[in-house]
């Protein structure tokens, strides 16, 4: 999967990777595998295989880990 209308592309995170959401829309961020954590706002959360984070339009995150991610543009 690479990109169509829903979804940008699945991230193979192995160490750090900034992500930026466009200002149009907000994202859902779902861990399909591995671990990591998710730093937004000088909030840090952990975040593991099944588990998601929605991210506000406009907004940069940090993820750091290893772990695989697909984001949903909503």
């Amino acid at each position: 999967l690479s990109r169509c209308k829903y979804f940008e592309i699945v991230y193979e995170v192995n160490g750090e990777q900034k992500l930026h959401i466009e200002d149009s829309h907000f994202a859902s961020l779902v861990c399909l595998s591995g671990e990591g954590w998710i730093e937004a706002d000088s909030v840090t959360e952990k975040i593991s295989a099944g588990e998601s984070f929605f991210v506000h339009a406009g907004k940069s995150v940090i993820v750091h880990g290893t772990l695989r991610l697909i984001v949903s543009c909503i």
